[in-house]
């Protein structure tokens, strides 16, 4: 019999570190990077969603679209302002990791990436 284990998000952030730390000589070194920041993006996006919803935060159905941007804002404007300004600039990261192949993604963007990460990661966490 195969139980229905949930999947736990903070795997990301740990296949993320691992990522961060290839050798930049490896001919797909940009790709980890890249997949990297996104991977740690949505660990980060997931465990505040529950943060959140475990502390009051409703969904507007008027903002669907936009989930990513209202559980910033959220965090903006309940205390929780300085991840919301990490969860934010990750966000940016992983836009730029996901859409821009203009933009060079090197090991100092991920580990910046990963600091924003752990960051919010550990704000959410700790004791009020």
């Amino acid at each position: 019999m195969i139980l229905n284990k949930m999947f736990n998000w903070s795997d990301y952030l740990k296949l993320s570190q691992n990522w961060k730390d290839i050798d930049s000589s490896d001919p797909l070194s940009e790709a980890y990077y890249r997949s990297a920041i996104s991977r740690a993006y949505y660990c980060v996006y997931h465990n505040v969603k529950e943060f959140v919803k475990n502390n009051g935060f409703i969904e507007s159905p008027e903002r669907k679209g936009d989930r990513h941007a209202e559980i910033i804002d959220y965090l903006n404007n309940n205390d929780r302002h300085w991840a919301g300004s990490h969860l934010d600039r990750l966000k940016k990261n992983r836009h730029t990791s996901d859409y821009k192949n203009n933009k060079q993604v090197n090991q100092r963007f991920v580990a910046t990436s990963l600091m924003f990460a752990v960051n919010v990661i550990n704000d959410i966490n700790k004791k009020e």
